[in-house]
């Protein structure tokens, strides 16, 4: 029997750039958020770039800000990085992600 290596999803949250003022002004870690979103994009790309170096493939989720912050208050969380990644886990499992860094 041949065991197959486990495949690690890495789901990369994707904004939009006329959301970016609405994420800033909610995000309880506005302070570990970039302070434009071309300077977040500008990030991302450097991440993805170093992610294929490394050999993975991220996924990437749209993160609608309006059903972020509607998903906090329902499930009691706090507007955070960590909330975030949570809210990026559970769409990927809906199968909501899309390759991205190409």
């Amino acid at each position: 029997m041949t065991k197959k290596k486990a495949e690690t999803v890495l789901g990369i949250g994707s904004y939009r750039k006329e959301q970016w003022p609405l994420l800033l002004e909610t995000a309880e870690d506005r302070a570990e958020l970039e302070n434009t979103y071309e300077e977040w994009e500008k990030n991302l790309k450097k991440g993805l770039e170093n992610m294929r170096k490394l050999g993975m493939a991220p996924l990437g989720v749209d993160l609608d800000v309006n059903a972020f912050l509607s998903w906090c208050k329902a499930n009691g969380r706090q507007t955070n990085g960590e909330s975030r990644a949570e809210f990026i886990t559970e769409l990927l499992r809906q199968g909501r992600g899309r390759k991205i860094g190409e």
